[in-house]
């Protein structure tokens, strides 16, 4: 760790760094990232910022490394973590979005057999 990130870490008691896998999420090869999530665990999926800064990706935490145990490269400037991938959320607006298709699909249907039953 450089100068910076020993400060950071004593004045930050959540200052962790997370090894990290890029999707598919197999392979050997692990990037380290640092964040300041305080219930960061293994296996959560975070988005980071990666090609100079101009995209992001989602990463799948591998393993996480308190400051003070960690052997980091002190040339290094390690990335933050931008933040946690909230599934729950996208799967309450996947839910939202299925009941109005439901919704639809009855409307659909009572017209159509409205429509039917007045041909009659």
């Amino acid at each position: 760790m450089n100068d910076a990130d020993l400060l950071l870490a004593k004045e930050n008691p959540d200052l962790k760094y997370v090894q990290v896998l890029f999707a598919p999420y197999t392979g050997m090869k692990t990037y380290t990232y640092k964040t300041l999530l305080p219930d960061v665990a293994v296996g959560d999926d975070l988005i980071v910022k990666v090609k100079n800064d101009t995209e992001y990706k989602v990463v799948r935490v591998e393993s996480i490394l308190e400051p003070l145990e960690a052997d980091l490269n002190p040339n290094i400037g390690y990335a933050w973590v931008v933040q946690r991938v909230e599934l729950p959320y996208l799967e309450y607006c996947l839910s939202v979005e299925m009941r109005v298709h439901e919704q639809l699909r009855k409307q659909r249907n009572i017209a159509k057999n409205t429509e039917a039953m007045a041909r009659l």
